[in-house]
């Protein structure tokens, strides 16, 4: 077994003697750990059919959203949200959340793990809380598509609105997440984001969002700062655009920046009010994770992402685009 690499003091183009291959998937696809390290980095294909992240094995899950039916009365508490059903699959694991209640009813779910392998027959129920009939449904994202070298989440405005891919793990004060996305032009879509930041429990708000605008092919971020990017003409046509979307608590600085053959473009803005990470907990996602506007559902082609709970330098950025320039060609990804 290969030793810890420890990490320390290294430059942009560092080599790691002994650095450990990671095997992502059957496949027998194998690719080094990225310079600098991340917390999670994903290669999307068919070739990595369990959406896990090269570094640990962190799998993205799809979304899982809900409908309240009827809101009951008299809830002075969060009552406890229970899932049941979903199938016979012996590795399903049900999701945890958390119930939102306003004026003594029900008004929303907050899922703080997807959890994996159930079915479109899962059931949600609510128990305690002092209350007595909320009633909800629930409902699943649509299954991505798996291509030779890149990940197509479904478009959401046929009914799995919110048609994100979720991770494993929780957002935090400070951090930074990259994604490589084929541009289409003009529809507009949600390429990541950090959904505890948003306005309402509920999602509602949205915030650290990316989205391609339909006016003027613009990249964004949602809410405190209207960070309008625009897109390169190059991007606007199929190719594959390298963006990184990041927070840095100290100062409440959002960045966001896309690269074109290793040259970024960067718009920097201060956020009022700074980011708090709300409670219960969210994940991150990649595509829409809660944003409630239909004309952001559309579909999205993804080669990469990756995520870092951590403000990257410059330099650190630069070297994720150099990691995607050496990979993604091989796997048929026209990175711009």
């Amino acid at each position: 077994m290969a030793e810890d690499v420890v990490f320390s003091a290294l430059s942009v183009n560092a080599v790691l003697p002994g650095a450990p291959i990671i095997l992502f998937s059957e496949a027998a696809a194998l690719y080094p750990t990225p310079d600098p390290p991340v917390d999670a980095y994903w290669h999307f294909g068919a070739d990595n059919p369990t959406l896990a992240d090269i570094i640990s094995g962190q799998r993205l899950r799809r979304n899982v959203q809900h409908t309240i039916t009827a809101a009951g009365t008299g809830y002075t508490t969060r009552p406890t949200v229970v899932y049941a059903g979903g199938g016979s699959d012996p590795g399903k694991v049900y999701p945890t959340a958390t119930a939102l209640i306003a004026s003594g009813g029900v008004t929303g779910v907050v899922i703080q793990s997807p959890g994996h392998d159930y079915d479109d027959t899962l059931t949600v129920s609510f128990t305690g809380g002092g209350g007595t009939g909320a009633t909800a449904s629930v409902h699943i994202g649509a299954a991505p598509t798996l291509g030779a070298g890149t990940l197509t989440i479904p478009d959401g405005n046929s009914g799995a609105w919110r048609n994100g891919l979720l991770t494993p793990f929780d957002d935090s004060a400070d951090y930074s997440q990259m994604v490589v996305a084929k541009i289409v032009s003009p529809t507009s879509r949600v390429f990541m984001g950090s959904l505890s930041l948003s306005t309402t429990l509920t999602g509602s708000g949205g915030d650290g969002l990316f989205q391609l605008s339909v006016s003027g092919n613009n990249v964004r971020t949602m809410t405190g700062a209207a960070a309008l990017v625009p897109v390169p003409a190059a991007a606007v046509g199929g190719t594959f655009l390298m963006m990184v979307h990041k927070y840095r608590s100290s100062d409440a600085k959002r960045t966001v920046t896309y690269y074109v053959n290793g040259v970024p473009t960067t718009f920097d803005a201060t956020v009022s009010p700074a980011k708090t990470v709300s409670s219960p907990m969210r994940k991150l996602a990649f595509g829409n994770g809660y944003y409630q506007v239909a004309t952001v559902y559309s579909a999205l082609e993804i080669a990469a992402g990756a995520y870092a709970g951590r403000y990257l330098s410059p330099e650190d950025e630069l070297a994720l685009y150099e990691y995607a320039a050496e990979y993604l060609p091989a796997r048929g990804v026209p990175l711009l």
